[in-house]
């Protein structure tokens, strides 16, 4: 017999003692002579009575008990969660700085970029982008890859991840979380543009043309787009990083509170 059925069995026992004993100990049972014996309606109701209390008295013990386990429950539950999201961090925070770097890449033109930033460039136009093409000039990205190349790769990198946690973490205390890795999956989709810029970045000449124009119409195009048009997936970056920038922001913000 395993330790489950010995227990229940025990809980039997117990209560039939427990209920034998009172009914000896208030009853006048005669045990010399049987037929001596009949119910005293006041002695059943004394024992009814006794009955109720104790039944009362257990049900209020049982419910104090619940809600203290439930309570210590959800505080160890509450506090898991929070423990899975900073270990969950210590790995994104990689992906984050790297895509940091490559934003302030792209969205500066190679005069005014700083690698060393640890806060995504605001306030940048479209023009701004001109250089997305040229190199990185960073040590650790490919020597002849463009900031582009790297920076859709990085961008799909954290989308991956926070796709991977979302499956991962329920997130029951703290939703906040869950929220802004879906914004940014969703941001994500929702601009995807990377095939366009990846053909034209495999393209000497279209990549110069780009340029030039990004350089001398773009911001002019930005305020008046038409999909279809060579500078549509370039509005559509621009749009997708102004986002995600918000979105990585709440998120470096939430996680230093939490």
């Amino acid at each position: 017999m395993d330790r489950k059925k010995k227990f229940f069995v025990w809980k039997i026992m117990l209560t039939v003692i427990s209920f034998s004993s009172l009914i000896m100990i208030r009853s006048t049972f005669d045990f010399s002579d049987l037929r001596n014996n009949y119910i005293d309606a006041v002695l059943l109701r004394e024992i009814i009575y006794d009955l109720s209390v104790g039944v009362f008295s257990a049900m209020v013990l049982v419910w104090f008990l619940d809600a203290i386990s439930e309570r210590i429950k959800d505080t160890l539950s509450k506090e898991r969660e929070k423990h899975a999201i900073r270990r969950t961090d210590k790995s994104l925070r990689h992906y984050i700085r790297r895509y940091v770097i490559l934003f302030n890449c792209v969205s500066s033109p190679l005069e005014r970029r700083n690698s060393d930033s640890s806060e995504m460039t605001k306030n940048f136009s479209l023009s701004d982008m001109r250089d997305m093409h040229e190199t990185s000039l960073l040590l650790n990205e490919r020597l002849l890859g463009s900031s582009i190349e790297s920076f859709l790769e990085i961008e799909l990198e954290v989308r991956n991840q926070f796709t991977s946690i979302l499956r991962n973490i329920d997130f029951e205390y703290h939703p906040v979380f869950s929220e802004i890795f879906l914004e940014f999956v969703e941001v994500s989709l929702e601009y995807e543009c990377r095939n366009h810029l990846l053909e034209i970045d495999r393209d000497p000449n279209r990549k110069k043309m780009m340029k030039n124009f990004l350089e001398n119409h773009a911001d002019d195009y930005y305020r008046h787009p038409a999909p279809g048009n060579a500078m549509y997936p370039y509005a559509l970056l621009y749009e997708m990083m102004q986002k995600e920038r918000e979105t990585l922001k709440k998120y470096k913000h939430e996680i230093a509170n939490l």
